[in-house]
């Protein structure tokens, strides 16, 4: 088989894998992907009385300027106060509530599949998490380094693993998600302490909250959906010349 054939066939099983992309999106549910409004997360950063180590002005808007999907997000401008720290060690935490923190005033989701969203920033040291109110109390998800690069990326946490899961609060938090049902109680965000003590300032887009009860919420980034199609169009003009 000479070099065109191979890259041809590549060329063939990107566009399929493309092509069959919406159908393996089929069982994702975006619950939030702020195109008219923020929807559930219309409360200031601060709302939270576990958000710890950041300015009252601190801003969380619907913003134009980037977005995942469609032509909006949600842009968050965290305001870093040096020596008022998040109480678990780092700079500040974000627990940016869903629905005012209220179980009823969000949707209830089976507690099975994924859960998720997608963030862009250009700000270093962030972690990602989101925190599951499960009844009695609200458990944390492990925290997932944020890629600072300027693009879009999903973090999102298994609700049958485990592992995947710490205690956080209420009356009896145990560090799993042991609920038939379960409700978005905050995305949350965290920021590491510099070492010289400098602000820790920080800006992020959080686009496209999703759930996904069949698996892993299996949507291809906007970089890679991009590549294959300017490849597999490459190597189809030069398959027609």
């Amino acid at each position: 088989m000479n070099a065109r054939h191979v890259a041809l066939r590549a060329a063939c099983a990107l566009t399929a894998v493309w092509a069959l992309a919406p159908f393996a999106r089929a069982a994702v549910t975006v619950i939030d992907d702020f195109e008219a409004n923020e929807g559930h997360f219309a409360q200031a950063p601060n709302f939270s009385g576990s958000s710890a180590g950041f300015a009252a002005g601190s801003t969380a808007d619907r913003s134009t300027e980037a977005f995942f999907s469609g032509t909006a997000s949600d842009k968050l401008v965290i305001d870093d106060v040096v020596g008022t720290n998040d109480p678990g060690g780092g700079a500040w935490r974000l627990r940016f509530l869903s629905g005012g923190g209220t179980p009823a005033n969000n949707v209830t989701l089976d507690a099975t599949g994924y859960v998720g969203y997608w963030l862009k920033t250009t700000t270093p040291n962030l972690r990602a998490g989101v925190m599951i109110d499960d009844g009695a109390a609200l458990e944390r998800s492990v925290r997932t380094a944020i890629i600072s690069d300027g693009e879009w990326h999903l973090y999102q946490w298994n609700f049958d693993d485990d592992t995947q899961w710490d205690a956080f609060a209420g009356t009896a938090p145990n560090g799993a998600i042991d609920a038939a049902q379960v409700t978005i109680d905050a995305l949350y965000v965290d920021a590491a302490l510099a070492g010289d003590g400098s602000d820790q300032d920080a800006t992020f887009y959080i686009d496209a909250v999703s759930f996904d009860p069949t698996g892993e919420i299996a949507v291809p980034e906007p970089a890679t959906l991009g590549l294959m199609g300017v490849g597999a169009l490459a190597l189809l003009r030069r398959r027609r010349a």
